[in-house]
């Protein structure tokens, strides 16, 4: 390989560090579809037994204004994050992470009790590992192993409030790896 080829290459495989709507971003050049992601770092085990499943919820919540689409998204909870993700051509990326950022801020209420309903049936056909309620018992980490008994008993009040506190432009990374950053990339989120 001649020496310009290898330093294109190079600069091609590094990754970049910059900022979108206040919040850090990493960018990868990568051909192909445009591939993104939010990640906050909120999960379950940023609650006690009987609201872990208020980030869950948060995260149905905002998704369900997003529909059907052509393009690949989802989004998931993890005990330590929470991470909403896409792949698709660059319009559609910038749609979908713009869309979830206005549903974080607006969350549809008119879904809870659909959205709970949708958790209590993903709970019953999930298996809970056994290793981290070993490790750290009913709190924290140990939370994953647990069923998410505390979803009934959330108020619409509770979700918004932890949606507000928590989905914030000082909790969140935003990820890309496309050829370059969406045009019309917008990603505005309360600080905090």
């Amino acid at each position: 390989m001649n020496p310009q080829a290898h330093q294109a290459a190079a600069h091609a495989a590094a990754l970049h560090l910059t900022e979108v709507d206040g919040i850090p971003a990493l960018f990868a050049y990568a051909s192909g579809p445009v591939r993104a992601g939010l990640v906050f770092r909120v999960g379950v085990a940023d609650k006690t037994l009987a609201r872990a499943s208020v980030t869950h919820l948060v995260e149905h919540l905002a998704l369900h204004r997003q529909g059907l689409a052509d393009y690949h998204f989802n989004g998931a909870t993890k005990a330590a994050f929470t991470h909403f993700h896409v792949e698709g051509a660059e319009h559609e990326v910038a749609a979908y992470l713009q869309g979830v950022c206005a549903s974080l801020a607006d969350l549809p209420m008119d879904r809870l009790e659909t959205e709970k309903e949708i958790l209590r049936t993903e709970e019953s056909r999930r298996e809970n590992p056994q290793l981290p309620l070993w490790r750290y018992g009913a709190q924290g980490h140990g939370l994953v192993s647990y069923p998410e008994w505390g979803v009934r008993d959330l108020r619409p009040d509770d979700v918004r409030h932890w949606a507000h506190t928590c989905f914030t432009q000082g909790n969140a990374v935003l990820w890309i790896a496309g050829e370059r950053l969406p045009a019309g990339l917008s990603v505005k989120l309360p600080a905090g």
